[in-house]
C-alpha cells in the first residue's frame, strides 16, 4: 500500500502525468489564441512531449516558452502555408459546380491533395519540435515519414478522431485533447524518429 503513494508509486505517476497533460494543454491553448501561432504552439508542445516519452529532463514552463520562441518563424510560416493550401482545397471542393463537367475530377484530385496535406501536418510539427532543418526539408521529411510509417500516421489520426468523439459524447474536457494527441503521436513515432537522430 505504501508503494502506491510513494514518489515511484502508480498513484503519484498518474497525477504527475495528468498535471503535465493539463499544463501542456493550457499553454497550447493560451499560445494558440492568435490562431496564426498554432504552428509554433504545437511545435513547443511536441518538444515537451518528446522529452517526456524519451525520459529526458524537462521543465514544462521554461522549455515550452523557449521552444515557442525558437520555432516561431519556421513553424508559423509552415502553419500559414499549409493552412492556406487547405482553405483553397476546401473552397474548390465546396464550389466544385464551378468546374462544370470536370467537377467530379476536381473533387477527386483535391481530395488526394488534402489527404497528403493531412499526412504532412500530422508529422511536421513533431519534426520542428525535435530537429533543425529548413522549411522545405521539414515538408519533405514529414511527408516521407508519414508515408513510410503510414500505420503510425493512421493510428495517430484515429486517436485524434476518437478523442474528439469521446470528448463530444462524454464531455471529456476538450482542453486535454491537444496534449493527449501530441503525447500519443510522440509515443507512436518514438522509435521511428530515433533512426534519424544524428
Amino acid at each position: 500500500m505504501k508503494n502506491i503513494f510513494s514518489l515511484d508509486g502508480g498513484l503519484y505517476s498518474f497525477f504527475t502525468a495528468m498535471y503535465n497533460i493539463l499544463l501542456i494543454s493550457f499553454f497550447w491553448f493560451l499560445f494558440s489564441i492568435p490562431i496564426i501561432t498554432i504552428g509554433s504552439s504545437t511545435s513547443a508542445a511536441y518538444f515537451i512531449c518528446g522529452k517526456w516519452v524519451r525520459n529526458e529532463s524537462y521543465n514544462i514552463i521554461k522549455d515550452y516558452l523557449r521552444e515557442f520562441k525558437n520555432s516561431f518563424k519556421k513553424a508559423t510560416f509552415i502553419w500559414t502555408l499549409l493552412g492556406l493550401f487547405i482553405v483553397i482545397i476546401l473552397l474548390n471542393i465546396n464550389n466544385n459546380y464551378l468546374f462544370g463537367n470536370y467537377k467530379n475530377l476536381i473533387i477527386i484530385l483535391q481530395s488526394i491533395v488534402l489527404i497528403n496535406l493531412i499526412i504532412i501536418i500530422n508529422c511536421i510539427f513533431m519534426l520542428v519540435g525535435r530537429f533543425e532543418m529548413e522549411v522545405w526539408d521539414y515538408i519533405k521529411s514529414a511527408y516521407f515519414i508519414g508515408i513510410r510509417y503510414w500505420y503510425l500516421t493512421l493510428l495517430s489520426i484515429v486517436f485524434l478522431i476518437l478523442l474528439m468523439f469521446i470528448s463530444y459524447l462524454f464531455v471529456l474536457p476538450i482542453f486535454i485533447v491537444p496534449s493527449l494527441c501530441i503525447l500519443i503521436t510522440s509515443l507512436l513515432f518514438k522509435k521511428s524518429l530515433e533512426k534519424y537522430e544524428s
